[in-house]
């Protein structure tokens, strides 16, 4: 009975969901006999990574639905924090009704009863949006380690990766794309890959034919030469990640005491500055071939900026401004009336760090940021003078996803790092309150570390004739620029105080002064503790408490 009281609920939401579609989402039949098993297809949702994929999933109903959940595997590849490796979702929708025996999820949060097939899917849209890093079903998709990219040689096997290190910052190899191959045995993770280099890779631990040599590389177990312990080689508890961060560390720091390359070590050891120059050449070559090619893999992992900011209260202006636009913004962002808010902020003394600053001035010539991206774009993109046209570059990216993506990979690093060091000096300074203008916050997923989050929002006709009418370009090219970031409204619906600036700057001014009024009151127990003047305290507090403690048990 109850098998048959599912069958017509299901015939009925497909019968509705023909009748009133959900954008980006078509289903059908499996097997036309069988109404627990449907076959459905999810496109990318706009202005997210999944932006222009087709996406195709089963969706398997249990005999007593909707009493219990039904299952959702995608049979497409999916690399998504939230999706085991073998395509099965995980979101809190799809648990069982109920509490959760491991307590991270409310009963509110899990499947009742009253969800529908268009729930699900809207929840799933929303999961490719906002990924869920917290508990993720695919722990290497939630921690994707910088510098570093991958993806399968061939579709049908998983046992072989094809992937690329990028050279580490402040090292030789700074600046390079290096491919190579990483291999699985059947028994991983018992025994380990294996990973050979496919461009030349001039280094103490790197045989001759690439293959890359270093403890934990090698199998499980005493060294049956004596030269490791049994802690340094390979355990099953490693993981991609343990071994790409090992290998980054073995370009950073060559270990010369058991090499793979004797004749690289002996010239690391005794002809330092031949030896750099042999990987200089190394280098190049790989940028030189990172250059030719015509593609970008779809299926890298990339990492964008993140950056724990644990400090003061931090005020986010997010905009979709880029650090390509050139010349004085008006009136800032993707004309928005960013830079006039964050202008507002300065004039009552209130620091601003202003991201696309940091970025300007990480493609400077000769940094390690200008480096990867002449690599990877070519010489075309430079001005006679040998600096970046960030207009020409900006041109590039815009109009297309991947090579934005690839520019975002790069920089990324240099970027973050350089807004994490300008909020500490201005947190040594003492400042209560410090404004983070940061043109991609939500896409960079930064906007979990930062409250209150403030939008300055135009609409959408307003922002595009002011993008013209400030960087002198057509319609075409700035509709394009808009597309590429996430939408002022979608921004809108995620922040905690939102600055209409579709009106006079009178209007914006009034505003301003009510959000000043929020983001300078008093701090928080838990603010004042963060802040410089609550550490010091804490720490004054330490001091004096030791000294009485030590004085008390000497009377003793």
């Amino acid at each position: 009975m109850a098998a048959s009281q599912a069958s017509l609920l299901l015939q009925k939401q497909l019968r509705d969901l023909c009748k009133k579609p959900v954008d980006g989402f078509s289903a059908g039949l499996v097997d036309e006999s069988d109404v627990f098993e449907w076959s459905v297809s999810i496109m990318g949702p706009p202005d997210t990574l999944y932006e222009g994929g087709f996406f195709n999933a089963i969706m398997s109903f249990p005999k007593n639905y909707p009493n219990s959940p039904p299952t959702i595997r995608f049979t497409s590849e999916m690399w998504h924090p939230n999706v085991y490796p073998d395509g099965k979702v995980c979101i809190s929708i799809l648990h069982p009704p109920g509490d959760d025996p491991n307590g991270y999820e409310l009963a509110t949060e899990r499947w009742t009863p009253v969800h529908t097939v268009e729930s699900i899917i809207l929840s799933i849209i929303s999961m490719l949006s906002s990924p869920n890093d917290e508990s993720p079903a695919n722990v290497d998709a939630a921690n994707p380690v910088d510098g570093f990219s991958a993806g399968l040689i061939d579709e049908n096997n998983v046992f072989e990766w094809s992937v690329t290190i990028i050279g580490p910052p402040d090292t030789l190899y700074e600046g390079g794309f290096f491919n190579a191959i990483m291999s699985f045995p059947q028994n991983y993770p018992v025994s380990p890959p294996t990973v050979r280099f496919t461009s030349e890779v001039w280094h103490p631990n790197v045989y001759a034919n690439g293959k890359v040599c270093i403890s934990i590389l090698h199998p499980p177990g005493d060294d049956p030469n004596g030269y490791e312990l049994a802690t340094e080689r390979w355990t099953p508890v490693h993981t991609v990640e343990s071994i790409v961060l090992s290998i980054i560390s073995m370009l950073s720091s060559p270990n010369d005491e058991s090499p793979a390359n004797v004749d690289a070590a002996k010239q690391w050891r005794e002809n330092r500055n031949e030896f750099k120059k042999r990987v200089s050449r190394c280098v190049r070559k790989s940028q030189e071939i990172m250059r030719k090619q015509s593609f970008i893999r779809t299926k890298m992992k990339f990492t964008l900026l993140t950056i724990n900011m644990n400090n003061d209260k931090h005020l986010c202006l997010s905009q979709v401004s880029k650090f390509l636009h050139s010349g004085d913004c008006y009136p800032g962002g993707i004309s928005s009336g960013k830079s006039t808010a964050s202008n507002l902020f300065k004039s009552h003394d209130i620091p601003v760090v202003d991201a696309d600053i940091v970025a300007r001035d990480v493609l400077k010539k000769d940094t390690g940021g200008y480096k990867g991206v002449v690599a990877a774009f070519g010489d075309d993109i430079l001005q006679a003078n040998g600096e970046v046209d960030r207009p020409k570059l900006g041109q590039i990216v815009f109009s297309d996803p991947g090579k934005r993506q690839l520019l975002n990979r790069l920089l990324a690093p240099y970027i973050s790092s350089g807004i994490w060091w300008e909020i500490l000096r201005l947190w040594l300074k003492g400042y209560k309150v410090i404004v983070l203008d940061i043109p991609l916050l939500f896409e960079a997923k930064m906007d979990k570390w930062t409250k209150p989050i403030v939008v300055v929002w135009v609409d959408t006709e307003t922002q595009l004739q002011r993008l013209m009418a400030r960087d002198r370009i057509n319609e075409e090219d700035a509709r394009n620029r808009i597309k590429a970031q996430m939408s002022l409204d979608l921004k809108r619906s995620q922040a905690n105080i939102v600055i209409d600036n579709s009106g006079s700057l009178e209007d914006l001014e009034e505003q301003f002064q009510k959000v000043l009024v929020q983001v300078t009151r008093p701090l928080t127990w838990s603010e004042f503790w963060l802040s410089r003047q609550g550490t010091f305290s804490a720490l004054v507090s330490t001091v004096i408490g030791v000294a009485a403690g030590k004085n008390v048990l000497s009377k003793l």
